[in-house]
């Protein structure tokens, strides 16, 4: 399928703002194309009934990842442009009663949301940079497609009508540095991060692979879980990987936590666990992330699964 073919499928889904996320993929999908080849792509879902199976608060959350550049050879290149990863998401966020919502649990809440993000390294750091227009509301259709898919399923059908964010475009910004340790199959990676837009937050945290296949890859993070997953392979190597991670972010504000519902935290905690294997040109991925509270009264946190692809080209 190619990516712009992709695109006419993701934009039928935008009701009323589509125009706009139409124009900007096409403009950033053709200049990508343009001046470099695509080097793979990866598919990852985020789900809480691939964690504690409780369909509540961070429900769902699709990632997919078009990686463009010249040809990888292990090494991020040097100058920001050089990779650019196209990244398109739709994030669901829910009360934890769909049927019945808690006036003081946090609105229901959906996001189409579509950036373009530079991969680059200077001075030994690993730099990531990049923007994203967050698509909220009714105007995206996700609610009708949950509809659909908790009534086929035999799941509660969301009852949120009063009780949802409205629509509203979002541009947002973000920023990653890290710097990479290895010792033999060990890799340590400590990295702050900053987000300005639909999230205000300011990030601190280390990401551990373990494994023969641990290093050369280029591996893109999962915005909702945290985990760092390869999107273009170095060599096609089999074999395990372990992942392990942590972070703290301090958070400003949230579109999703809007001043009628419940308050926002002032800091959010993850931590993750997962593995890979790797075969061929592909690998599968499975990861386990605990996400700590969000909000003012959510007196537990979540644990969510994330099940993820990558195809290299």
């Amino acid at each position: 399928m190619s990516d712009l073919r992709f695109l006419r499928i993701f934009q039928v889904r935008l009701g009323a703002g589509r125009r706009v996320f139409a124009v900007l993929a096409t403009l950033l999908i053709s200049s990508g194309a343009a001046s470099a080849e695509r080097l793979g792509w990866s598919l990852s879902t985020t789900n809480d009934s691939l964690g504690d199976q409780s369909d509540r608060w961070r429900s769902s959350s699709e990632q997919l990842s078009l990686v463009y550049g010249k040809r990888w050879s292990g090494d991020l290149p040097q100058q920001f442009g050089d990779l650019i990863e196209l990244r398109f998401r739709a994030d669901i966020l829910t009360p934890s009663n769909l049927s019945a919502p808690d006036p003081s649990d946090r609105r229901y809440a959906n996001a189409l949301v579509l950036g373009a993000h530079s991969h680059w390294q200077n001075a030994g750091f690993e730099w990531t940079a990049g923007a994203d227009l967050y698509v909220i509301g009714p105007q995206t259709g996700l609610r009708a497609i949950q509809e659909t898919l908790h009534e086929a399923l035999g799941f509660p059908v969301p009852n949120v009508d009063g009780f949802e964010i409205s629509d509203r475009l979002r541009p947002s910004a973000s920023v990653e540095v890290a710097r990479s340790m290895s010792w033999g199959k060990l890799e340590v990676r400590p990295f702050v991060s900053g987000d300005l837009g639909a999230e205000t937050l300011l990030r601190a945290g280390v990401d551990l692979d373990w494994g023969a296949v641990a290093s050369g890859d280029l591996k893109l993070r999962q915005v909702v879980s945290g985990h760092r997953v390869s999107a273009v392979r170095e060599k096609q190597s089999r074999g395990w990987r372990a992942t392990f991670g942590g972070d703290v972010a301090w958070v400003g504000d949230s579109v999703f936590l809007p001043a009628e519902g419940p308050r926002t935290r002032d800091f959010r905690t993850r931590v993750r666990a997962g593995i890979a294997y790797n075969w061929a040109d592909a690998q599968i991925f499975y990861g386990h992330t605990w996400l700590g509270p969000e909000f003012e009264g959510q007196g537990t946190g979540q644990r969510v699964g994330t099940l993820q692809l990558t195809v290299t080209f």
